[in-house]
């Protein structure tokens, strides 16, 4: 009688790497990743010609200057005065009726947090106001 031999039962793994890779690719393919939407503001078309800069009357500009959660100064004409976010709501919408060429500019500091910047967008955007410039705030100015 023949011994027989007996054969070890294993699994091959000749082709793990092609299947990782296989299944890799179908996932890459299939997830619908997140975007992000960010700020929807509609930014006018950039310019070269020097006759499109006009000066503005430092009466149509109201400035707030942001520099923490809590500390965010308004500026506009000669008055200038810290203001709860609360209430810029209220003082914008007021100083609309009295003048529609009022143009808001938003100035964070370069350390103010991102969201005391988005609470005063907010709150900028509920008043109604319609022309809002944003920049950062320059050294020099603070």
């Amino acid at each position: 009688m023949k011994r027989r031999t007996r054969v070890a039962a294993e699994i091959p793994t000749a082709s793990m790497a092609d299947i990782a890779f296989l299944l890799l690719v179908f996932f890459l393919v299939t997830t619908n990743f997140m975007e992000e939407k960010g700020l929807g503001l509609i930014l006018p078309e950039p310019t070269t010609d020097p006759s499109v800069s006009v000066r503005i009357p430092k009466k149509n500009m109201m400035y707030f200057i942001v520099y923490a959660k809590n500390r965010v100064v308004m500026k506009h004409q000669d008055e200038e005065r810290q203001m709860p976010v609360s209430e810029i709501r209220g003082f914008v919408r007021s100083s609309l009726e009295l003048n529609e060429n009022l143009i808001v500019s938003l100035k964070p500091a370069p350390d103010a947090p991102y969201e005391a910047m988005i609470d005063v967008l907010d709150e900028l955007r509920a008043a109604d106001a319609k022309r809002i410039s944003l920049s950062q705030l320059k050294p020099t100015e603070g």
